[in-house]
């Protein structure tokens, strides 16, 4: 259903799973899960978010508290605030926003360590601590 979207108001407050197959914008509070695999969400000025997200593409202007995942794009706008872990392919934090977690953008998902090939020390560091692939999204 190309087209359709949703909205949800600055004086709405919804707690639990919030599921859809339309895109969405969010203005209001939030306190839970939201999916919307398929489609795009949008984190409003005036919306505060504590729950994990997870969307084709999402694009915060808001506050958000809980961890970001979209199968695209995650896009943090000037003036917006993410506490937690963002994962998509492609990652954009304009000047102005702030972030605190870490960002993983390895959209190849879990790598089966069986079908890896040893790499010769010059090409791997001497340590590669658990989570390795994710860069700290803030700054000392």
């Amino acid at each position: 259903m190309e087209g359709r979207s949703a909205t949800i108001g600055p004086s709405i407050h919804v707690k639990g799973e919030l599921m859809g197959n339309e895109d969405l914008v969010i203005e209001g509070r939030i306190e839970g899960i939201v999916r919307l695999r398929d489609h795009h969400l949008t984190v409003g000025k005036s919306a505060t978010i504590l729950a994990t997200l997870e969307a084709k593409s999402i694009r915060v202007e808001g506050n958000v508290q809980g961890d970001v995942q979209a199968s695209e794009r995650v896009e943090l706008a000037a003036g917006s605030s993410v506490v937690g872990d963002v994962t998509a392919p492609r990652v954009s934090i304009a000047d102005g926003a702030r972030f605190k977690g870490s960002v993983d953008m390895d959209k190849g998902g879990p790598r089966p360590a069986s079908s890896a090939s040893p790499a010769s020390p010059a090409s791997t560091p001497a340590a590669v601590p658990a989570g390795a692939g994710k860069a700290s999204g803030s700054t000392p």
